[in-house]
């Protein structure tokens, strides 16, 4: 807070006032100009500023009021053909599509770039702009001539609940030399399906063993509809490392109230179901829970739902729609 209370306080600006100059010095007004008086509120109006002798010595010489050093450079993060293209409104949708250069940005020269040339792949592409300098008005990664004054790259924020851009921003701290996406997702020559996997694979993820120890401790103590609730934050709001496994391990805490509601549904006093049957239901009821966030459990790899649940899970849908 100190360096921003500064930081801002110093660039503020010099002091302002506003003033107003009712007449010049020396000079006499009659008795019907002051009754009727011309007010030309433009040319009344001066904007002045209240500085020291140094400050406007300073300002006289030009010198420089303030600067920073090192440079930052904001490098891009998306996924492959995710990236953000602006365009006038003026302009033609297919010529803004049919334009290389503006789908280029400084991620996709940057695998562009390892992919043509072998000077910048013991560089990951946070670190890039240590010896390479971006061309904005040509769009392009150039060789930086004087390695004495680099840049310090800045990758775009990104929240752990973006999904895979995330995960992709962690593996662009640490790849060298990638020339595609492929390549950032390829771990002791094993392409992996998704970013997540490729993040778990070298280690960068930690394990889930707050996220169970919560469920446990909160499984003596809270129903299972609560659990339900609590497992659906979790995937939404905090960083599991692999959903898939914490399922596997917490899936049957939810799981206790399922015999009874499908019961009730059926309008029976009993019903068995298997350990499959069960685990179906509950993906069920979590699915509802994570559809009220805008998303669902396949987006989060857990297993899929059977099909008899997914028409009845519409239809509950809809109807909940029919009641708001």
């Amino acid at each position: 807070m100190l360096i921003k209370y500064l930081f801002k306080y110093i660039s503020k600006g010099t002091d302002r006032i506003a003033v107003h100059i009712p007449k010049p010095v020396g000079e006499h007004t009659s008795a019907d100009t002051e009754q009727n008086p011309n007010v030309d509120e433009i040319k009344n109006f001066v904007d002045a500023r209240c500085i020291c002798p140094y400050e406007a010595c300073w300002r006289i010489f030009n010198f420089p009021i303030h600067y920073r050093e090192p440079a930052v450079q904001v490098l891009a993060v998306h996924l492959k053909d995710m990236q953000l293209v602006k365009f006038c409104s003026t302009q033609h949708l297919k010529s803004v599509v049919n334009n290389p250069v503006q789908k280029k940005t400084t991620l996709a020269e940057w695998l562009f770039y390892n992919r043509n040339s072998d000077d910048g792949k013991h560089l990951t592409y946070l670190d890039f702009p240590l010896e390479f300098v971006w061309v904005d008005n040509e769009k392009r990664w150039k060789r930086r001539r004087n390695l004495n004054r680099p840049s310090i790259g800045l990758l775009t924020y990104m929240h752990p609940a973006f999904g895979e851009v995330f995960y992709l921003r962690m593996l662009l701290c640490h790849r060298k030399g990638c020339g595609a996406f492929e390549d950032l997702m390829t771990v002791n020559d094993h392409v992996h399906s998704t970013y997540r996997e490729a993040c778990l694979a070298m280690g960068l993820l930690g394990n889930d063993k707050e996220w169970l120890t919560a469920m446990e401790e909160a499984s003596a103590t809270t129903t299972s509809s609560q659990l339900r609730t609590l497992f659906s934050h979790i995937l939404i709001y905090c960083d599991v490392a692999d959903p898939q496994k914490l399922w596997k391990q917490c899936w049957k805490l939810m799981s206790d109230d399922i015999p009874l509601r499908v019961a009730a549904s059926f309008h029976m006093s009993k019903i068995y179901i298997n350990s499959t049957g069960l685990e179906s239901y509950v993906l069920y009821e979590l699915q509802i829970l994570l559809h009220q966030h805008s998303k669902s459990v396949s987006d989060f790899g857990l297993p899929k739902i059977p099909q008899h649940l997914v028409d009845d899970l519409q239809n509950r849908l809809i109807m909940e729609e029919k009641k708001l």
